[in-house]
């Protein structure tokens, strides 16, 4: 079944857009694959991917890490969208006009926006990102190990989740703690998903074997993101726990 996620309406396509459809039809181009073979492969009309590439609906995360792994880019493409999205995130806060009245006169620049909130943002956003993925791949694990589509399933709520792109914003914003816990916990969740993936189930020994290493990595992603907040990172001992592991608290591995 194909599907036409178009949401504007037949609205005129934006700029940021725009340059994100030339970008994925360059690619598309250059590989030598018509529309019609990447929508039969991607599983949406061809009509939709249409629009995505002449800018007439918008480029989503989900659907440019497709398009990256269909035209075997190796996280290239998904980079640049991501890259491009931000970018245009901050032109408009930093460039927009103002007209509504909060001192400054029509057509004057805006004050500049608070750097490092957005960057704290950034941080607090991939720390509930990565969060969500996890609780999303424990679904998954909990269905048979054969179970038709569970491969599909374990990679596809990386890509739901908005994890990629929460990652990028981190990596280009965040502090040197924050990006090397930050990364350490990302690779720790993406090991969890590669277990489910060769049929790891919630309850087994091998999806615990991965599980721990990234509880006690999110944790430290959570410590260094206080110390940026400008609070005292906390002990084990403070919440109840041995360790930031869960070990102590796990019926399969106690």
């Amino acid at each position: 079944m194909v599907v036409d996620q178009s949401i504007n309406g037949g609205a005129e396509p934006s700029t940021d857009s725009h340059t994100a459809g030339d970008l994925l039809r360059h690619e598309r181009q250059a590989r030598r694959m018509s529309l019609a073979q990447l929508a039969e492969v991607l599983h949406y009309s061809k009509g939709y991917l249409s629009k995505v590439e002449t800018g007439r609906a918008r480029c989503n995360s989900a659907l440019a890490t497709q398009y990256d792994e269909a035209l075997g880019m190796n996280g290239e493409l998904s980079a640049m969208i991501q890259k491009m999205d931000h970018r245009s995130y901050f032109t408009k806060i930093s460039c927009r006009s103002v007209s509504a009245g909060d001192g400054t006169s029509e057509g004057e620049a805006a004050p500049a926006f608070d750097a490092e909130q957005i960057k704290m943002t950034y941080a607090v956003s991939f720390l509930c990102t990565l969060d969500s993925a996890h609780v999303a791949l424990r679904d998954v694990a909990k269905t048979p190990s054969r179970a038709p589509d569970r491969e599909r399933a374990a990679t596809s709520t990386i890509q739901e989740a908005g994890l990629h792109k929460a990652r990028e914003l981190l990596l280009v914003s965040g502090s040197t703690s924050l990006v090397q816990t930050g990364e350490s916990a990302f690779l720790h969740l993406i090991a969890i998903r590669n277990a489910i993936r060769r049929g790891a189930r919630l309850n087994s020994p091998e999806y615990h074997r991965e599980y721990h290493p990234f509880a006690e990595a999110l944790w430290s992603f959570r410590m260094a993101l206080r110390v940026d907040f400008g609070q005292a990172p906390l002990l084990p001992e403070s919440l109840n726990r041995a360790d930031w592991s869960d070990r102590d608290r796990c019926d399969i591995c106690s």
